[in-house]
């Protein structure tokens, strides 16, 4: 899809704010995502899988699905372009779980 066919909450303009330091330090007033999404998400993995799963997630933002998702999967690769979404997710807790690994990337180029 060329840049100038993309809907506009596609656009470069639009995905920037999302790199900016004080919208992801407004991230911690969203509110969390309910119980019932983190069934589903451990429903769509292959039941052989789990807990050996290994999840890509893209867009991980400052880390509310990851660190909902890390218990039940082997490994969980997290990316987000924006160094200040993966700046709050790290600091989210006292230590990132050992099965997460946090990537700086758009998912484009990883």
């Amino acid at each position: 899809m060329r840049p100038e066919d993309r809907p506009k909450h596609l656009a470069r303009d639009y995905a920037d704010q999302f790199l900016e330091r004080d919208v992801a330090g407004a991230y911690a007033a969203r509110p969390p995502y309910p119980a019932p999404v983190f069934d589903t998400l451990r429903a769509l993995l292959p039941a052989h899988a789990c807990p050996g799963a290994r999840v890509l997630e893209l867009g991980c933002g400052t880390g509310d699905l990851t660190f909902g998702l890390a218990p039940h999967v082997h490994e969980l690769i997290a990316i987000d372009p924006s160094p200040a979404m993966l700046e709050v997710a790290t600091r989210r807790y006292a230590q990132v779980p050992s099965n997460v690994r946090f990537v700086l990337a758009r998912a484009e180029d990883f």
